[in-house]
């Protein structure tokens, strides 16, 4: 999902992770704006799946362990996972970790970012929130076309969010 800031990309793919709660039981949100708020983020996730931390540790060297835990976890785990890579800058972070057989939504404020060619992962990939939300409503019609008109179409955080909640998906 791609697109300028405040247009909803981050609370879309909060709402699509939300509602495929029941068919993932493992979902994190993965924020990606810094290789900091990435690290944390990663550190977070493991802690919540049993990750523990062990003190005198440098950062590097927690780093190192945590992708290599994840890594190990993701490979092995018969839970399917859905992974939020929110505001994603860096296309190589999404190599960061083994994906193969996971879901992961990117958000990200470059279509080149969010469209890089991942056969790896499966993803929302180069859409704009306004085309993002017509596919889902699509898919979920069956692939039939939506009747509402185009010009009703959500292009702000509050609409979209408004919108999902209406349960058109």
């Amino acid at each position: 999902i791609w697109g300028d800031s405040g247009m909803g990309k981050s609370t879309l793919a909060a709402e699509v992770a939300y509602r495929l709660r029941g068919k993932f039981p493992v979902q994190h949100f993965v924020r990606c704006t810094t290789q900091e708020t990435l690290e944390n983020s990663l550190l977070v996730f493991a802690t919540t799946l049993g990750y523990k931390t062990l003190a005198g540790k440098t950062a590097d060297e927690q780093t190192a362990e945590v992708r290599a835990w994840l890594s190990t976890y993701l490979s092995t785990t018969q839970d399917r996972v859905l992974l939020v890579m929110d505001d994603l800058r860096r296309p190589g972070d999404l190599k960061l970790l083994p994906l193969e057989g996971h879901t992961v939504i990117v958000t990200s404020l470059s279509k080149n970012t969010a469209a890089a060619d991942y056969s790896r992962v499966t993803y929302l990939g180069g859409f704009s929130t306004y085309d993002a939300l017509k596919a889902l409503v699509n898919a979920r019609n069956g692939g039939k076309n939506s009747s509402h008109r185009k010009e009703t179409w959500p292009t702000s955080l509050d609409d979209a969010s408004a919108w999902l909640s209406k349960d058109y998906l």
